[in-house]
């Protein structure tokens, strides 16, 4: 008995890790919600689509703008351009509109309209 016991703890590491693993498998990148009236759980989706929005923002020159505020309306979601004048930002339907602000300009929106590349 004693030996059968000791066997069965030297193997308990790879028991538990082998029911880590399955259970990881079956939850794949989902949240699971309980649901007390059924008994079980039911997968419910984490991630939502975000849209990727890049662009450059010049003066009437051609002159790249750094430090132009990106900010998209009604959030308190922004950027700022870089070096180059480039931002980047993500909007959470790719129909906002953004607003751009600098020292010295006067304070644009524009509305992105599905366009992933903006030039302002």
């Amino acid at each position: 008995m004693h030996l059968y016991t000791q066997n069965y703890l030297r193997k308990w590491p790879q028991i538990a890790c082998t029911h880590l693993i399955i259970a990881l498998s079956l939850s794949g990148s989902a949240a699971f919600a309980a649901n007390p009236v059924l008994g079980f759980s039911e997968v419910t989706p984490v991630a939502t689509v975000r849209k990727n929005i890049t662009g450059t923002v010049k003066d009437a020159q051609g002159l790249p703008l750094p430090g132009v505020g990106v900010k998209i309306k009604g959030t308190s979601s922004g950027t700022s351009t870089d070096e180059q004048g480039v931002f980047r930002i993500n909007l959470p339907v790719g129909n906002e509109t953004l607003v751009f602000t600098y020292v010295g300009y006067k304070t644009i929106e524009v509305p992105v309209n599905g366009r992933v590349q903006l030039r302002i």
